[in-house]
């Protein structure tokens, strides 16, 4: 049985909320565990967050990934297709496949990181870092690629930065962001991509859980599996929750020039230039 529950519960909750975000999930980890005084090094309970999570993004971004999935399935069987796949398609899988290896190379050293990175001053310092990379972007100019003009280039250098979340205080979301920012991708489309650049990265979590799992099995009793599929449904709603605010407003606040809140009133013609990537929400 869990020794404390509702420490289990909120830390699926912080780890959940987080993961989607410009800050970093593991750092937030850390810091709870540090302030709570519980020991972390819970395999049962890193599995049922990272499922949760990637239940998320698995739900909230399926029309994106059935097309990639769909693509990749294609590709392999070219030749015998009467009809001709998407080219669009064919290029966004081309973007994920080369940024997805660093960042799946840099899962292996996520236990290695985990362990060398501990204390408040490190995590305080890394997570500065962060917060200057996710700053950047601001100070350069937007631009507006899509699948059909991201270089080779760009997607290893978007592909790099994700690694970078292998450190804990460095988020993987807002370091793909910033870089995609920075070499002149469109939000929607960076946004997008990070998305589903999480979804190998996360499998490559879940199977080091399940490794931690084998190598030092414990019983797990039905109770204690009770709560850990309840930590997995809260790790679920607040990756969703976590994902909405960042399709939301994660433009605004990850990189970008942030928002523009003006009201025209009275009589008369108003002409408003933007420039890049807009988006209208009735406030």
């Amino acid at each position: 049985m869990p020794e404390n529950i509702l420490y289990q519960l909120l830390f699926a909750l912080v780890s959940g909320f987080t993961e989607f975000l410009g800050v970093d999930a593991s750092a937030h980890q850390k810091l709870f565990t540090l302030m709570s005084g519980e020991d972390r090094s819970d395999p049962m309970l890193m599995l049922a967050v990272h499922v949760g999570v990637l239940c998320a993004v698995i739900l909230m971004c399926w029309s994106k990934l059935r097309r990639v999935l769909r693509e990749r399935r294609l590709s392999g069987r070219k030749r015998r297709l009467k009809r001709q796949t998407d080219p669009l398609d064919q290029l966004d899988l081309q973007v994920l496949r080369t940024a997805a290896i660093p960042m799946l190379l840099s899962v292996l050293l996520y236990r290695l990181t985990d362990r060398l990175i501990n204390g408040f001053f490190p995590l305080a310092l890394i997570m500065i870092f962060n917060g200057l990379l996710l700053i950047y972007p601001s100070f350069v100019e937007s631009g507006n690629k899509d699948s059909r003009s991201v270089s080779r280039l760009d997607a290893t250098l978007i592909g790099l930065a994700g690694a970078l979340g292998a450190f804990p205080g460095v988020s993987r979301m807002g370091s793909m962001l910033s870089a995609a920012s920075v070499r002149g991708l469109s939000r929607t489309y960076a946004l997008d991509t990070a998305m589903l650049l999480s979804v190998p990265v996360l499998i490559g979590l879940i199977i080091w859980d399940l490794i931690g799992i084998v190598t030092g099995f414990a019983f797990v009793g039905p109770l204690a599996l009770l709560v850990y599929l309840i930590c997995a449904g809260v790790a679920f709603g607040m990756g969703c929750l976590s994902i909405h605010f960042q399709k939301r407003l994660g433009s605004g606040f990850f990189g970008g020039e942030g928002f523009i809140m003006q009201r025209l009133s009275g009589n008369g013609t108003a002409f408003i230039e933007i420039d890049g990537h807009a988006e209208e929400y009735h406030l």
